[in-house]
């Protein structure tokens, strides 16, 4: 769960924030003009985040690998082909 705070709300308490996401275990989102600027989350979820990253860079690298042989149009062909079979399952 989060809560989504105006920028100026943030800055004139940043302490709450901290606690909200430290004690609360809820993100909070800064929203300035209507855009998110930033985001507080807490470090078992931010831990979670990384471990993905570090599984999808592990897996590009292995895609990146397993096609290094096969020319671009070809490796393109073969992904919008199993895309196509995954979405008709």
């Amino acid at each position: 769960m989060y809560i989504e705070v105006k920028e100026t709300d943030f800055r004139r308490d940043p302490d709450a924030m901290l606690d909200q996401v430290q004690l609360g275990n809820e993100a909070v989102v800064v929203d300035e003009d209507g855009k998110i600027v930033a985001a507080l989350v807490n470090p078992n979820l931010f831990e979670r985040f990384r471990r993905m990253d570090e599984r999808l860079d592990e897996l590009r690298s292995k895609i990146a690998e397993d096609f290094r042989d096969i020319p671009m149009e070809q490796g393109m062909a073969e992904i919008d082909a199993a895309v196509v079979r995954e979405r008709g399952k």
